[in-house]
């Protein structure tokens, strides 16, 4: 599959996950609405996994390079996606698990869940 095409196919995937209930409830936020919609986030953050591209800084200078039309006027700057991406990894979890039917043969597919890393902050939440 060309891989624009397929970038196209996970965005209109992603779209349609995100109307389920369940989904739109881990998007509330507070404040100005971002530059770069999260659909296009989440799109671009699977679509990394399929690029095959593990190193972030090279994902995002090929995505920007190859894919600059598919999000005219809408791109953030690297740093700002990776922490979006960091923030949104139980959005994405959701997602991957929600799309696992739509693949035509799941028994070959291995989904890897990431778990978020435990930081200062959330240890000390629980005290």
């Amino acid at each position: 599959m060309d891989r624009e095409l397929l970038l196209i196919a996970l965005y209109c995937m992603v779209d349609t996950a995100l109307a389920q209930p369940d989904l739109q409830g881990l998007l509330k936020r507070t404040g100005r609405k971002p530059k770069l919609p999260d659909v296009a986030l989440l799109s671009l953050a699977l679509f990394q996994e399929f690029s095959g591209i593990r190193d972030e800084d090279e994902y995002w200078q090929y995505v920007r390079r190859e894919h600059e039309d598919c999000f005219p006027g809408q791109w953030i700057d690297r740093s700002r996606y990776n922490r979006r991406k960091k923030n949104l990894s139980q959005l994405i979890n959701q997602i991957r698990l929600t799309l696992l039917p739509t693949f035509s043969n799941p028994a070959n597919l291995h989904i890897v869940l990431r778990r978020r890393k435990r930081t200062h902050t959330d240890a000390g939440a629980r005290e």
